[in-house]
């Protein structure tokens, strides 16, 4: 698949519900199936998705963000090695949500301030040497 740009990414409409776009999911949705009652009876149930709403920290932000997230998600971070690692490794298809994509807007813009920093500061040491 071609990568689309932070700008341009919109939700799938029809293949989530709309609560995973205002937090982190992880792809988790609700399950509908049937449940056999001790008559043998077919009976509909719906299962959401475990949500709580965590204080996600951000090392390269020196700061948390309060997310609504699945036990699936938290997995994932966990996994990922932390909030920023999760977010700016996932595709924008895997976080599908805005929170999520600002958020990883906001830490892109962080990492090439301070990549521009430390060149600065390297070519200015390098002026001094010479």
């Amino acid at each position: 698949p071609i990568p689309v740009p932070e700008d341009e990414w919109k939700p799938k409409k029809g293949l989530h519900f709309p609560e995973q776009f205002y937090g982190l999911y992880a792809g988790a949705q609700p399950v509908k199936s049937f449940r056999i009652t001790k008559f043998g009876r077919k009976r509909r149930f719906h299962a959401m998705p475990m949500v709580t709403e965590q204080d996600l920290f951000s090392e390269i932000m020196d700061d948390t963000f309060r997310f609504k997230t699945t036990t699936k998600a938290m997995r994932a971070i966990e996994k990922a090695g932390g909030l920023d690692n999760y977010l700016l490794k996932s595709s924008l298809d895997e976080i599908n949500s805005y929170e999520g994509i600002r958020v990883r807007k906001m830490l892109k813009a962080r990492l090439e301030a301070q990549n521009a920093a430390k060149e600065k500061d390297q070519q200015s040491l390098l002026r001094h040497a010479e």
